[in-house]
């Protein structure tokens, strides 16, 4: 019970680590004169740490130890989520088709590649579609942000109709 009121200790290996994602975050932000590389330097390196830091927690024991546990489920979960958008990605990229389910809509019956930036500049905004990708069985597939992580782009699912 006297751990649990103790002070927690930052070893030299968590000090290493801190100084480098931290130095790495500076780096980043002053080549590209921009915050947010930073913030995401410094995001990554407490995302790295959260396994040791849930161990050392639980290890405490106390109340600490539901902290610990809380801290390891989160980080199984955005790892399995970050799993699940790379299995995406790949998905989206090399495979035959892609599942209705996964995409935002429906375009219906398109019939040439112009009459999909009619249709969907709306849903896309001001800069309209960024990828089409033709699959086969005539399905088109529209993305609109192909850069950003798949929850937080919008995907849109349409098919070849006829050319007359």
């Amino acid at each position: 019970m006297l751990n649990a009121f103790k002070k927690p200790e930052i070893g030299f290996p968590q000090q290493i680590c801190a100084g480098l994602y931290l130095s790495m975050g500076a780096f980043l932000a002053i080549e590209s004169k921009s915050w947010s590389p930073f913030f995401g330097a410094v995001l990554f390196g407490l995302f790295m740490s959260m396994p040791s830091i849930s161990l050392a927690t639980i290890r405490r024991g106390g109340h600490w130890r539901s902290a610990g546990i809380a801290v390891a489920i989160l980080f199984g979960s955005l790892l399995l989520w970050a799993c699940a958008g790379v299995a995406e990605r790949l998905y989206f990229l090399h495979g035959d088709t892609y599942p209705a389910w996964l995409s935002n809509g429906d375009l219906g019956s398109v019939k040439a590649a112009e009459n999909i930036y009619g249709q969907v500049e709306h849903l896309c905004g001001h800069s309209g579609p960024r990828m089409i990708d033709y699959k086969s069985h005539g399905q088109i597939v529209l993305r609109c942000d192909p850069s950003a992580f798949w929850p937080f782009t919008r995907t849109y699912v349409g098919h070849q109709g006829d050319a007359q």
